[in-house]
């Protein structure tokens, strides 16, 4: 064994000494046990707010599954109003965030402004515009025009002849 040297000694008097006062020190800190209910039924109070903390769960799961429904429409929307060839290539270079004003609704100028950047830097072209056909367009005949005419027979013929008719 060695002997202590009396560095040794401060030391081993210094740790007994802050010694009590740490007991006391955590004893303060420690929280005191709760004491046992005499009865099992919870109090209506702590009831009330648990139903409160589940309906707030269920309005905060409500509430983002709607903002996730009203994102995919958002940049449904995006793609329509972008019009490209391949609607998913409006993304390319660029954020949903991108798209919207301060309200959070979209901007179709932005959109405008990044499909021609796109049209710059990818050559990336919109859709041709389709013409919506609201009744019968006349060939040079006066007859009404199809854009799908079968090649041979009248239309209306092979009609009634599938549908047993005979004609």
């Amino acid at each position: 064994m060695t002997k202590p040297t009396p560095g040794d000694l401060t030391k081993r008097q210094q740790d007994a000494a802050t010694a009590p006062e740490t007991a006391e020190a955590s004893a303060a800190t420690q929280v005191p046990a709760a004491p046992e209910r005499a009865t099992e039924e919870p109090e209506p109070r702590s009831e009330e707010a648990k139903r409160y903390r589940l309906r707030l769960r269920e309005a905060e799961a409500e509430r983002d599954a709607l903002r996730e429904r009203l994102e995919t429409m958002q940049r449904a929307e995006v793609e329509r109003t972008a019009n490209l060839e391949h609607p998913e290539a409006v993304w390319i270079g660029a954020e949903f965030d991108a798209f919207l004003d301060g309200d959070g609704n979209i901007d179709a100028e932005r959109i405008a402004a990044h499909v021609a950047t796109l049209g710059e830097k990818y050559g990336i072209q919109q859709r041709k515009p389709k013409i919506p056909r609201i009744g019968f367009i006349l060939d040079q005949s006066g007859r009404p025009d199809t854009y799908d005419r079968p090649a041979s027979g009248n239309v209306f013929d092979r009609m009634a002849e599938s549908l047993s008719f005979g004609v």
